[in-house]
């Protein structure tokens, strides 16, 4: 196993959480939405509407309500490629990213020992027609997770096209004078299968991800002293490897706040644990800081909204203590 300290996936990052004065990156473990299932239409869409679907503004996103109440020169936002419903009602501007490296294709077993095992069952025996019928069972359930990652990832930036577009992105914000905000949906995360761990498809992807970061930092040059960058998905991956050598939907993800405003170096918020008896249905990290908190915190003392509108942004959301505090 390959420890995070000697993974090659963080090193565009590291200064930004080691390194003395740099420290403006801080680390939120079991971060999510809670109350919703880890199923992408539905993640994404109560994503978007800043509260869980069933409950969503039909017309509104909550990116967009934040942009209306900011109001003023800047309430327009750089969009990289807009998720629906996240900039509803708002004004954006789009910055797409071109022609880029795409997503390349898990590879999702070994077929040389798949063609081996059928010629030892060879349909002759009951254990053979119970090998065929398994492969077979095997087969679609992996097509399926397939076809579910590249779902998806449909509308969003691939994780190595971000790795170049970030600096990109980067520099128009800090060029505009009429955007106070930005948003940026980055693929290539959903590794149901072949994932890998300290090297392999999910590391690259974190990689490139981590680049694309660095870069929009250094894009954004001065104007990164000023600048908050939150990362974060709509849902984590399951604690335990499936049997394709993946990880499927879990609920408690990682959310990353970086920029000159955040005091970084540190790892906040509570921390559930992987003990089976911690675990959301003794599977998942369970979701223990609300992301819509943070959030709240940056809007509420970096943007300078005020407090009795925070409730315009997040409508119905009540925090269950003071968020994780990641300001200077």
């Amino acid at each position: 196993m390959t420890s995070v300290a000697d993974s090659s996936c963080i090193r565009p990052l590291a200064p930004l959480f080691l390194s003395g004065k740099q420290k403006k990156l801080a680390v939120i473990p079991a971060c999510g939405l809670p109350g919703v299932a880890p199923e992408h239409q539905a993640a994404l869409a109560s994503f978007a509407a800043g509260v869980p679907a069933k409950d969503a503004p039909r017309k509104s996103g909550w990116l967009g309500r934040l942009s209306l109440a900011l109001g003023g020169e800047r309430a327009q936002m750089l969009v990289g490629k807009p998720l629906a419903g996240l900039c509803r009602r708002s004004p954006y501007k789009l910055l797409a990213p071109g022609r880029g490296p795409s997503l390349p294709a898990p590879v999702p077993e070994d077929q040389a020992l798949f063609e081996a095992e059928s010629r030892l069952f060879d349909g002759r025996t009951a254990l053979d027609t119970a090998f065929t019928a398994g492969r077979k069972a095997r087969s679609a359930l992996q097509s399926r997770f397939l076809a579910e990652s590249r779902e998806s990832a449909a509308g969003a930036v691939p994780a190595p096209t971000f790795a170049r577009y970030g600096e990109r992105f980067g520099r128009e914000l800090a060029e505009r004078r009429d955007a106070s905000l930005g948003f940026v949906a980055v693929s290539g995360f959903d590794t149901h299968v072949s994932q890998g761990a300290g090297q392999g498809y999910l590391a690259d992807r974190l990689c490139e991800t981590a680049e694309g970061l660095s870069g929009l930092l250094d894009g954004l040059g001065k104007a990164a002293d000023g600048t908050v960058v939150v990362a974060l998905g709509e849902f984590g991956r399951r604690v335990r490897e499936n049997a394709f050598g993946g990880t499927d939907n879990g609920r408690g993800g990682v959310m990353l706040v970086m920029g000159g405003p955040v005091a970084g170096g540190r790892v906040l918020g509570p921390w559930p644990g992987l003990a089976d008896h911690r675990l959301a249905e003794g599977q998942d990290v369970d979701v223990a800081t609300d992301w819509r908190g943070v959030v709240a915190e940056i809007a509420r003392y970096h943007l300078g909204l005020p407090e009795k509108r925070l409730a315009e942004i997040f409508p119905g959301f009540t925090p269950q203590g003071p968020p994780p505090s990641v300001l200077a």
